[in-house]
């Protein structure tokens, strides 16, 4: 059992104890409170931490080091799939979170697998599309320098996508702190980029922003027994239902029984 699943437990064991006694119900609310407190702290620190390490400490340094036309180049190209990516994986982390709860631990892990293989086979083709589109629109500099740009960004791109749906599985398994310190080796990770970035290797550079995100699943394997659980990582009735989903984000009023039969 791992440290967020025992708290968990020993909230909820605490909260049975406090309600079956006389006089309760403002402990338990406040209990309640310190958990859901407790919750989005961890939220907050999770999202905060890489934002921070990449806008304040990462992108001043590869401002000096690149140049200022070498490093918007840069920012462009992330940008472009920074849009897009969002747009990919947003519909199944919905559709996820809108379903998971409901379900047998067999379906939520059935649920889980095919939203990683369904977000990983979107993002690699809207993805592609997105380089493909915005190619003939960017400047001559993000032309010249194509491939270093455009291909390791593309690959941390789609691995984002993918780091996405794991986490609105951890999420639902309110592994908090699990997701925080995912998001630190990340971050960790995201700094070996104070080291790469006077080399001017555009290449190394989109390389270790691809880097930072492998840890995502086999971190996340380690932490949530829903992950591991054998099941197919492709079914075609839970592939279809979160295809047919993602467009609302799960919206459909048939969705949650369509996903957990």
């Amino acid at each position: 059992m791992t440290a967020d699943s025992a708290s968990d437990h020993r909230d909820a064991a605490r909260e049975r104890s406090t309600s079956a006694a006389p006089g309760s119900a403002p402990a338990t609310v406040l209990q309640r409170v310190r958990r859901l407190g407790g919750y989005a702290s961890w939220t907050a620190a999770a999202f905060a931490l890489p934002v921070a390490v990449d806008r304040l400490i990462l992108f001043p340094i590869l401002n000096r080091h690149l140049g200022e036309d070498l490093f918007g180049a840069f920012v462009w190209v992330l940008g472009v799939y920074a849009l897009f990516r969002r747009i990919s994986s947003n519909g199944f982390v919905i559709t996820l979170m809108r379903n998971l709860g409901g379900c047998t631990p067999q379906e939520h892990t059935r649920l889980l697998h095919n939203g990683v293989t369904s977000c990983l086979a979107g993002s690699v083709l809207l993805l592609a599309a997105v380089a493909l589109g915005s190619y003939p629109l960017a400047d001559p500099l993000v032309r010249e320098h194509a491939g270093a740009l455009y291909l390791p960004l593309y690959v941390y791109s789609v691995l984002f996508c993918v780091e996405a749906v794991i986490i609105a599985g951890l999420r639902v398994e309110r592994r908090f702190r699990a997701i925080f310190f995912l998001k630190v080796i990340e971050s960790a990770l995201l700094l070996v980029n104070v080291l790469v970035a006077p080399t001017r290797v555009l290449w190394a550079v989109g390389a270790v922003y691809a880097l930072s995100l492998t840890l995502a699943i086999p971190g996340a394997l380690v932490v949530s027994p829903n992950l591991r659980r054998k099941e197919p990582w492709w079914d075609a009735r839970t592939a279809g239902f979160l295809w047919s989903a993602w467009p609302g984000g799960g919206a459909s009023p048939a969705s949650r029984s369509t996903a957990c039969p």
